[in-house]
C-alpha cells in the first residue's frame, strides 16, 4: 500500500448529524493509550468481538480492509473507534460514512442496553496500528513503535524498524542490533 502522508479522516455519528474533523498532527502523535482503565473491561471483550465480526464482513463486502477496532474511555466518554482501509486510493469520508452508517444499523441490534458509546470510523494515518501478523510483514522495513507485556532486555518499549515475522515472533532492528519480540507479548504495535 502507498500512503500519501495525509492526516487520518474521523466520521463522528452524534444524534444522526454527521461531523467531518481533520485531526491536528499534535493529536495524532500523542499516546492514546495511557493508561489500562481507559480499556474496555473484560465483560466489553465479547462485545469487541462482535463488533469485529459484523465491521468485517462489512468491510469485506465493499473491498474495505478492517484494520482494528478499539473500545475505551475518553473524557467525552465511551468510543467504539473502527480504523479502515482501501488500497486503491485509500479511504475516503464518504467510504468512513457509508460504512459508519450500514455499521450503525447492525450495531443497534448486537449492543445490549448497558453498552454506550459514541461510534468513529477513521482512516488509519500515518501512524497505523499494526494488529495482524501480516501487518508487520506487509510493513516490513518501515519504522515502528512496540510495546510489549514481559521485557526483553529489561525493556517494554521499542522503536526500530520492521523486520517482518519469524515464526511468532517479530523481528525489529535498533540501531544495528536485532532483537525479536514475542508476538504474543505485544501489546500495542504502530507505524511512525
Amino acid at each position: 500500500m502507498i500512503r500519501n502522508g495525509q492526516l487520518p479522516v474521523f466520521v463522528f455519528f452524534v444524534s444522526g448529524k454527521i461531523v467531518r474533523k481533520q485531526k491536528k498532527d499534535k493529536f495524532r502523535k500523542k499516546d492514546r493509550f495511557r493508561k489500562k482503565d481507559r480499556f474496555a473491561n473484560s465483560n466489553s471483550k465479547d462485545f469487541i468481538l462482535k463488533v469485529r465480526g459484523a465491521a468485517e464482513s462489512l468491510c469485506e463486502s465493499e473491498g474495505i480492509e478492517l484494520v482494528h477496532v478499539e473500545y475505551l474511555r475518553e473524557t467525552t466518554g465511551w468510543i467504539l473507534r473502527i480504523y479502515i482501509d482501501k488500497q486503491l486510493g485509500g479511504i475516503k469520508l464518504d467510504d468512513c460514512a457509508f460504512i459508519g452508517r450500514q455499521l450503525s444499523d447492525v450495531l443497534d441490534i448486537i449492543a445490549e442496553k448497558n453498552e454506550t458509546y459514541n461510534l468513529e470510523i477513521s482512516s488509519p494515518g500515518v501512524c497505523r496500528p499494526l494488529v495482524k501478523k501480516e501487518d508487520f510483514d506487509v510493513y516490513s522495513g518501515k519504522m515502528a513503535k512496540i510495546k510489549i507485556e514481559h521485557p526483553v532486555n529489561n525493556q517494554k518499549n521499542f522503536k526500530g524498524v520492521l523486520g517482518g515475522m519469524l515464526n511468532e515472533d517479530v523481528k525489529i532492528v535498533i540501531d544495528n542490533k536485532v532483537l525479536y519480540l514475542p508476538f504474543k507479548s505485544i501489546i500495542k504495535a504502530r507505524l511512525c
